[in-house]
């Protein structure tokens, strides 16, 4: 929800999409000025280099300036190039309009080409954050550390175009295990809370769990895996997950709300 725009942008609600335009791969930008009743396109972003893979996109707005990018600007980032023979990229794109117009910003990692052409070497699933240091913060997953199938990674900018060298956050000792599909989200408290799922090829493959940071940077020895989200009847997702923070009146925490894939015993 845009908190950040003109008073007559304020309020509404923007999504994005990977959609395709013709037989050209895009990011479609749609947005709601209902609450979510209905959603009208609003801008497109078209890379050539889409054909050659698009995956994973993530839609943050600014909640505060970050070097030339005033606090409202939209970032949309998504992980590309997973079917050309050159290392995948993390490709960051700006609007300072809403959505309607976009503009290339910045890398924000970069896979790298394997020596055997089965072998994962790509990065996947960015997502945004502002730490309390007011660096912006992108993490992702990440196939390319030796010993490893896959990483969680952070890297961050002063400035939205340089970006740190990558932090390894959270990497399992078993070398199969693959975190992945970072989400986090500052609460209300200040702390901040990162979910992800941990897939490990077991029986409880890709369960959701969680690691808390203060500073939205250090989240720890980065093979604790944290916690698993659950019920108190024992229920918890797997694949794909996600959450957010709702408000809820007379509540100052509010309320988290997390989705998977799928929902087991």
């Amino acid at each position: 929800q845009s908190h950040h725009q003109t008073a007559a942008l304020n309020g509404r609600l923007v999504a994005s999409v990977t959609s395709r335009n013709a037989d050209q791969p895009v990011a479609g930008i749609y947005a709601s000025n209902d609450d979510g009743a209905s959603f009208t396109r609003v801008g497109t972003i078209a890379d050539p280099d889409f054909k050659n893979g698009h995956c994973c996109g993530t839609l943050y707005e600014l909640p505060v300036k970050i070097g030339a990018l005033p606090a409202g600007t939209l970032l949309y980032a998504a992980s590309v190039g997973q079917e050309r023979e050159a290392p995948m990229e993390n490709r960051i794109y700006q609007s300072a309009d809403g959505g309607a117009t976009w503009n290339y910003l910045s890398l924000c990692g970069k896979g790298r080409i394997p020596k055997n052409p089965k072998a994962p070497s790509g990065i996947w699933e960015p997502e945004f954050a502002i730490a309390k240091s007011g660096e912006l913060v992108c993490y992702y997953s990440d196939e390319t550390l030796a010993g490893h199938s896959q990483i969680l990674a952070e890297v961050t900018s002063r400035d939205g175009v340089n970006w740190s060298a990558p932090r390894t956050i959270v990497a399992g000792d078993d070398p199969k295990s693959r975190p992945g599909m970072a989400i986090v989200r500052q609460l209300p408290n200040g702390a901040y809370l990162l979910t992800f799922e941990n897939c490990y090829l077991g029986t409880l493959d890709c369960a959701l769990r969680a690691k808390r940071s203060s500073d939205g940077l250090d989240w720890g020895a980065a093979n604790d895996p944290g916690f698993r989200l659950e019920t108190a009847s024992g229920q918890f997702f797997r694949h794909a997950p996600t959450f957010a923070w709702a408000p809820v009146p007379g509540q100052p925490n509010g309320m988290l709300i997390a989705i998977g894939q799928i929902l087991v015993e």
